[in-house]
């Protein structure tokens, strides 16, 4: 009798567990923060001039960082691989991309001229912790550079700046996977 009580509950925790929505899977969204920084040891720097021995510039960038929680449901490993099936990316407001554009000259959240092999001033690097109860992950989008050099555009002024990061929560995290499917989370709910 106990083994079939406890497949039953196997059987209902199978059905709760494929009931629920990659929405509620990714919903568990518990820290924001966003700074602006120019540390390599977070960003980075990049060889500017081309030369193995060049010279090398680490770019202030807008950097967002956020942590997932598991759902309670859910294996460390299942977490894991859903997480690693989605994209993920920041979507500005309109009110923010304009910023950006009257005072930077680009939109830093661009997707197409993000992606690898493109200019290094509109990098946006990402890095992602994967730990047991939540995954701990951050994007960065270069914002310029400190000094004139070939490559990087220089940085706007501190006020400016401030502006940018003012504004940096009027903006959409979103995941999106291979098919399409999207999961939207508002950061100014994080304000």
């Amino acid at each position: 009798m106990k083994a079939v009580s406890v497949l039953f509950m196997c059987i209902v925790l199978s059905i709760i567990m494929a009931s629920c929505s990659v929405n509620q899977k990714l919903d568990n969204l518990n820290n924001v923060n966003v700074s602006i920084v120019t540390d390599e040891s977070i960003i980075g720097k990049i060889n500017v001039d081309g030369k193995e021995d060049g010279k090398y510039v680490t770019p202030t960038s807008l950097y967002y960082s956020f942590t997932l929680q598991k759902p309670i449901l859910m294996s460390s490993k299942q977490f894991h691989q859903l997480f690693n099936e989605f994209d993920f990316f920041v979507e500005p407001s309109t009110n923010l991309k304009e910023l950006l554009e009257e005072n930077v000259g680009r939109n830093i959240f661009d997707l197409e001229k993000n992606k690898a092999g493109t200019n290094a001033d509109y990098m946006a690097q990402r890095t992602v912790t994967l730990n047991d109860d939540e995954i701990e992950f951050s994007i960065a989008y270069s914002l310029g550079a400190k000094e004139q050099n070939p490559l990087i555009p220089l940085l706007p002024n501190e006020e400016i700046l401030e502006m940018i990061h003012q504004n940096a929560l009027q903006s959409t995290l979103v995941f999106k996977s291979e098919d399409g499917e999207e999961v939207l989370h508002n950061l100014r709910d994080f304000e």
